[in-house]
């Protein structure tokens, strides 16, 4: 099991049993809850991770003090889209 190397600053029960967490360490980490088992890395943000929601499709969708929101593939961790240019840390999405 790899924890996150820093503190852990937000969490996303998914609909598939899963949480993902997300952490000052810039990574997003989704986990099954039953055996501690890490499933899935999601590197691309390049700092903090401040909130993780997920989309109907299951796709994860992050926000950063980075001044991105990354779209993800659930199952990959590949980053579909970002999303640039704000003026300010993203510290919530909904």
């Amino acid at each position: 099991m790899s924890f996150h190397n820093l503190q852990i600053y937000c969490i996303q029960p998914l609909s598939n049993g899963n949480i993902a967490t997300g952490s000052l360490d810039t990574t997003i980490k989704v986990w099954d809850p039953v055996n501690f088992k890490l499933i899935n890395v999601f590197e691309g943000h390049t700092h903090m991770v401040t909130r993780i929601i997920e989309l109907a499709n299951g796709n994860l969708v992050s926000s950063s003090l980075d001044k991105t929101i990354n779209v993800w593939n659930r199952n990959s961790g590949e980053i579909l889209n970002t999303l640039e240019g704000f003026l300010k840390d993203v510290e919530e999405i909904q």
